[in-house]
């Protein structure tokens, strides 16, 4: 589906283009015209999972907990993969400085249990947020014997 995007003098874009925008105004920092280009996005593809994780981590990354919760429910329920969405819940609990809650992820969740290239998120949360920074060393160590991921872990 092309759709158009606000004020690109009444170019037809592509999705993969409109992202390409939204990712560039995020970049230069005109985040509200960012989060306005893909909410608009968003509300032309309602049901688009991928849309939705976008919204989300953009929500995450404004430090607005609310409105990431209800974007990760939606994306879930839409069919995002389990792992996608327990890193964020995890990165939810982490804004909402709930360290146990998501400490508990790195134990419980069977899709992220034992993920090594999640040991640098484990590590913040143990180091940054509870103090523990022998065990935040010792993962962070355990990270860098690791081979490097190809993609962005969380």
């Amino acid at each position: 589906m092309v759709l158009m995007l606000a004020g690109c003098g009444g170019k037809t874009l592509s999705p993969q283009d409109q992202a390409a925008q939204i990712q560039k105004l995020w970049q230069k920092g005109q985040v509200s015209e960012a989060l306005i280009s893909l909410k608009n996005m968003v509300r032309t593809q309602p049901d688009d999972a991928g849309l939705r994780l976008q919204l989300a981590d953009m929500y995450l990354r404004l430090g607005n907990p609310e409105a990431a919760k209800a974007e990760i429910e939606k994306g879930a329920k839409l069919g995002l993969d389990k792992r996608t969405v327990e890193i964020l819940n995890i990165r939810l609990a982490v804004l909402r400085n709930e360290a146990d809650v998501a400490l508990a992820k790195f134990e419980t969740a069977p899709d992220i249990v034992g993920d090594p290239a999640l040991k640098p998120l484990h590590a913040e949360i143990l180091g940054l947020m509870q103090g523990k920074l022998d065990a935040a060393q010792a993962l962070y160590e355990d990270a860098l014997k690791e081979p490097k991921p190809t993609a962005a872990a969380y």
